[in-house]
């Protein structure tokens, strides 16, 4: 007899978290339009580094209209026009300065 392999329900674990931090307040919107952006990411290129939103009292690196972008775009679209790989590049030098100061990374 054969069985059936569980299958796995619910959120994933980031998405959960994000929940879980909405309730309490703990997100800005811009932090929250920003990790919704780096999950899209996640689900179309895993980009290694995408330390971009900040948790804490730091500056947002990646702007509130970058983060919309982002999430409005295909995979196809991201991959194409070079945004995981540009992201990726923006999380590897992360600084305050680099908040001000960085190249959009989504057209």
């Amino acid at each position: 007899m054969e069985h059936a392999s569980p299958r796995r329900s619910g959120a994933p674990p980031l998405a959960l978290a994000l929940l879980v931090a909405i309730g309490l307040g703990a997100l800005s919107e811009d932090q929250l339009e920003c990790e919704h952006a780096i999950v899209h990411l996640l689900e179309c290129c895993q980009p290694d580094n995408t330390d971009v939103c900040t948790g804490g009292c730091g500056a947002e690196v990646l702007e509130m209209e970058e983060s919309t972008c982002i999430r409005e775009m295909s995979c196809e679209q991201l991959i194409a026009a070079n945004v995981c790989a540009r992201v990726e590049s923006l999380a590897n030098v992360n600084s305050a300065e680099t908040a001000a100061e960085h190249a959009p990374v989504c057209p």
